[in-house]
């Protein structure tokens, strides 16, 4: 992240894409918001983020559940 911090402070363009919404936060000034391949916001970091988190809300549904159900895997976790 260094590196992408020094890349902000000259005349280039940076495509950052992350789950992180703190280094998004620390990095971005403008920010894209997919969902399942369509553009649901494009604009200011802190817009962007909340329009994030409305869609996760909308996506867990009332009991908090329903975003994580579509997840395949077998629930194990190596750490190496």
């Amino acid at each position: 992240l260094d590196h992408m911090e020094r890349l902000l402070n000259t005349d280039v363009s940076v495509i950052f894409i992350s789950h992180n919404l703190e280094q998004v936060r620390r990095l971005c000034d403008r920010c894209l918001v997919l969902q399942n391949g369509q553009v649901r916001f494009t604009g200011e970091t802190n817009a962007a983020l909340s329009t994030y988190h409305q869609l996760l809300r909308k996506a867990a549904g009332a009991n908090g559940s329903a975003a994580h159900e579509s997840r395949r895997g077998a629930g194990e976790v190596r750490i190496t």
